[in-house]
């Protein structure tokens, strides 16, 4: 393996010392760590077919019905804590 050189503004170099700092690793800990995690656009949709398919065909969820869209929609943001749950 072969190391790089990355440039980014400074601004953006300090935070990744904090968080490397915080997470007692290196700011290439923090880009590595990064990369390993993110999901690329391709892996997103193939996650999600995956799990579109178990849901239809091991719990019987209606995901093209509307009703239940939005109850499931409803579902993973109370999960998430990012919106509000019914």
């Amino acid at each position: 393996m072969s190391l790089t050189t990355i440039q980014v503004d400074s601004a953006v170099r300090d935070r990744l010392r904090i968080l490397a700092d915080a997470a007692g690793t290196s700011i290439g800990g923090i880009v590595a760590d990064l990369a390993a995690h993110t999901l690329t656009p391709a892996e997103l949709e193939e996650r999600t077919a995956a799990a579109r398919r178990v849901l239809t065909e091991e719990f019987g969820a209606r995901l093209n019905d509307a009703a239940e869209g939005q109850r499931a929609e409803d579902f993973w943001a109370g999960l998430e804590g990012t919106g509000h749950a019914a």
